[in-house]
């Protein structure tokens, strides 16, 4: 058995084992919507993407919204600031445990939020994000594959931890950098869509992932409508499912005429739904230090190549080598509506 400290000390606040059985709900309604053998390139049975393994860990890395933003500034999520550290913190997790004579991987070639679930430990909520308690949808979602059986249950207390823009610091965490990796380790992602998909795809990766009877009763959720009432957009309707106007789907992809005034300073992604979700923590977090210089829209959109590929080396460790191109940084910050 792994301490539960252990886990700790790598910023995850909450650990749950997930059994091995196929995804059988996850694959036929991802099949329907994509009409492929395989749906976006991940595997319904465990068993056969990882035929040594004996059990899914599902590790989750809470995070804070961020104050607030310096003026005439991108105003990016801190998801887009922790998913980086919790995915480099996954890496460094399952190379400990080789100590503990356990062989683990990230699960890369699953899907994740049908894993979650499957722990009993969150529900979906109605703006189609995952909800772990007491985090609320606050929360990037980790999965090791590993050959132990070992954990069988919840290892941490329920009571909430306290959070920095990226992971726990209970134990002294000190983890700054987020990304969200797919199987080649290099694309980012939110919580919602799969990846560095077209529109299109993510948006039916979404409404796939939900594909489970337990995933549409959002008893969580009761009567309450705020995210489908301060979506900017439109995109949610209260079924969970995301409608192709979410803002979060354009990225890199451009931007409709039609929902460039919407984007307003977000550049890349929203948050809107979490913000005003009353599951969710009222904590924030400061912004990096260099926030201010890094994003601010005029620089970006005036920079030289040169000055522009500087910025996006000193971004990348806190968004990612994949967000932080010169193209998309530039296209995210001309994407913006300045006042």
């Amino acid at each position: 058995m792994v301490p539960l400290t252990h886990f700790r000390q790598f910023g995850f606040a909450d650990v749950a084992a997930a059994g091995m059985q196929p995804f059988d709900a996850w694959l036929a309604e991802a099949r329907r919507i994509t009409g492929e053998d395989r749906p976006y390139g991940l595997f319904a049975d465990p068993a056969e993407a990882y035929p040594w393994a004996k059990a899914l860990w599902v590790l989750v890395f809470p995070y804070a919204a961020f104050e607030k933003y310096p003026p005439d500034c991108m105003q990016i999520p801190g998801y887009n600031f922790s998913s980086h550290a919790c995915y480099g913190a996954l890496d460094a997790l399952a190379k400990s445990l080789q100590s503990f004579g356990i062989r683990a991987e990230r699960a890369t070639l699953l899907p994740h939020k049908s894993i979650a679930l499957r722990t009993g430990k969150g529900h979906y909520g109605k703006n189609g994000l995952f909800y772990w308690p007491p985090y609320g949808s606050r929360v990037v979602l980790g999965v090791l594959v590993v050959d132990s059986d070992a954990l069988t249950s919840a290892a941490f207390p329920t009571d909430p931890q306290k959070t920095t823009a990226s992971g726990t610091d209970a134990v002294g965490s000190t983890c700054g950098a987020e990304r969200i990796s797919d199987a080649d380790g290099t694309s980012n992602a939110c919580g919602t869509c799969n990846g560095n998909a077209s529109a299109d795809t993510a948006r039916n990766a979404n409404a796939a992932s939900n594909a489970d009877t337990a995933c549409t009763t959002y008893a969580a959720c009761g009567a309450c409508d705020r995210c489908a009432k301060a979506c900017p957009t439109g995109a949610l309707d209260g079924t969970g499912v995301v409608g192709p106007n979410c803002l979060r789907h354009f990225f890199p992809d451009p931007l409709p005429a039609h929902l460039k005034e919407k984007m307003g300073l977000r550049g890349i992604g929203c948050d809107t739904c979490q913000l005003v979700c009353p599951q969710n923590p009222r904590q924030t977090a400061p912004l990096p230090a260099d926030y201010a210089e890094l994003f601010h829209i005029p620089t970006l959109r005036q920079a030289s190549e040169e000055q522009l590929k500087q910025l996006c080396a000193r971004m990348a460790p806190f968004i990612g080598t994949n967000l932080a191109r010169p193209a998309k940084i530039r296209g995210a910050a001309m994407g913006c509506t300045l006042k």
